[in-house]
């Protein structure tokens, strides 16, 4: 089975979603996502846009065009479907609590984040490793020795607004 990893919001909102949704294109991982995840990107991306007072036609079109690339190859999981549990304990931001539930229900091993403040204290629960996108994209690259993906990404003019 390929890896799975759930892509947090940080994640989703940075330059290295570009490097990521490549190497979801090479086939080497498997995105894991839920509506609360692609509900969060929209609302924190419109956030943004108003911030920085991008027109909000461009804005949704960049919204739309990229969930429609993610929802290309990503495995959809309804994260209500996980019952029970005591995350609370170390989960100190409720919209945490449907990331975990997202990556328990979808079998990933990761959860790719930003957000390292929120992670677990040794970096592992329930069998999911919590990292940043750079410590994903390394063990990747690791497992994949014979591919020069970081130039061939380089070279692929490949972007996701």
């Amino acid at each position: 089975m390929r890896l799975r990893a759930v892509l947090d919001t940080s994640v989703l909102l940075d330059a290295e979603r570009h490097e990521l949704l490549y190497a979801v294109r090479l086939k080497l991982f498997t995105i894991v996502w839920s509506a609360f995840i692609a509900a969060e990107f929209a609302r924190v991306r419109t956030e943004l846009s108003f911030t920085h007072g991008l027109d909000p036609h461009v804005n949704r079109e960049r919204i739309n065009d990229f969930v429609y690339e993610v929802s290309l190859s990503a495995l959809m999981v309804n994260y209500t479907r996980l019952r029970g549990g005591n995350y609370e304990t170390w989960l100190t931001d409720r919209d945490d609590v449907p990331i975990l539930a997202t990556a328990l229900v979808g079998k990933a091993q990761y959860i790719v984040s930003w957000n390292t403040k929120h992670f677990p204290p040794d970096g592992v629960y329930a069998g999911i490793r919590y990292v940043t996108p750079r410590q994903f994209l390394d063990e990747l690259y690791s497992q994949h020795p014979d591919r020069d993906i970081p130039l061939a990404f380089e070279n692929s003019g490949f972007r996701v607004h």
